[in-house]
C-alpha cells in the first residue's frame, strides 16, 4: 500500500521553518513517489488533494512541488489534476512546459509566450523570435499580470530553476499556481524565495 505524504507553506525568511524541512529532505528514503500509473486507486488521494490545493488555496502565487524518482507517476498524476473539470474552469490559462536537463531560459519562455498566445487563438509579438531574456521576461509578465494562471515546469533537474524563471511568473495575488515536477529534492528547497510552497511526496508503507 501507498502513504501520501503533503507538506505545506513555509514562509519566505522563516529560517527555522526552512531548517526543519531541510533536514527532513536529508532522509533518502523521502526521495521516492511510487505511484503506479496503472493504479486509478493510487491516483484518488493525492489528486484530490492537489486538486484542492489548486482551487481552493491562497491568492498568493503558489509553488506545488511534486517530487519523486523517474518512472514513478509524477507527470501522470499532475496531467490529471490539469485535466480536472474544476481546475480547468477555476484558471484563465493553463501551460504545460517540459524542462530538459540543458534548458534555454529564452527558449523557455518563448515557447511558454508561444503557448500562451495559441491558447486563447492569438498572435503572439512578431518580434518574439529577436527578444532577449529581459524583453521575454517582461512579455510573460504583461501577458499574465491579470490573469488566473497555472503553469506546469515538468521535469526540472537544476537547483538554479528558480532563480532563472520566477520574476517571469508574476506574484498577481491571483491564486494563480505553479507546477514542479522534480526527481531532485534540492530544487524544491531552492524555491523557497517564493512567497508559499507545497510540496508533495509519499514513501511506500510496509
Amino acid at each position: 500500500s501507498e502513504r501520501y505524504g503533503f507538506q505545506r507553506s513555509f514562509e519566505q525568511g522563516s529560517s527555522s521553518s526552512i531548517g526543519s524541512h531541510k533536514a527532513k529532505w536529508n532522509n533518502p528514503r523521502l526521495a521516492a513517489l511510487y505511484i503506479e500509473e496503472a493504479d486509478v486507486v493510487g491516483f484518488e488521494a493525492p489528486q484530490k488533494r492537489l486538486i484542492d490545493w489548486m482551487v481552493k488555496g491562497r491568492d498568493d502565487r503558489t509553488v506545488i512541488s511534486v517530487v519523486g524518482m523517474g518512472g514513478q507517476g509524477k507527470t501522470t498524476l499532475v496531467k490529471k489534476v490539469l485535466d480536472n473539470k474544476d481546475v480547468i474552469g477555476h484558471f484563465d490559462c493553463r501551460v504545460w512546459i517540459t524542462v530538459s536537463q540543458s534548458y534555454n531560459v529564452e527558449g523557455l519562455l518563448r515557447d511558454m509566450l508561444l503557448k500562451l498566445y495559441k491558447q486563447k487563438g492569438g498572435d503572439p509579438p512578431q518580434s518574439i523570435y529577436q527578444m532577449d531574456r529581459g524583453s521575454l521576461t517582461d512579455e510573460v509578465r504583461n501577458y499574465l499580470q491579470q490573469k488566473r494562471y497555472v503553469v506546469v515546469f515538468d521535469d526540472v533537474w537544476s537547483v538554479h530553476f528558480w532563480d532563472d524563471i520566477e520574476f517571469a511568473v508574476i506574484d498577481n495575488k491571483n491564486g494563480s499556481k505553479i507546477f514542479i515536477t522534480t526527481r531532485n529534492l534540492d530544487v524544491v528547497v531552492s524555491c523557497k524565495k517564493s512567497s508559499f510552497i507545497e510540496w508533495m511526496l509519499s514513501k511506500r508503507a510496509h
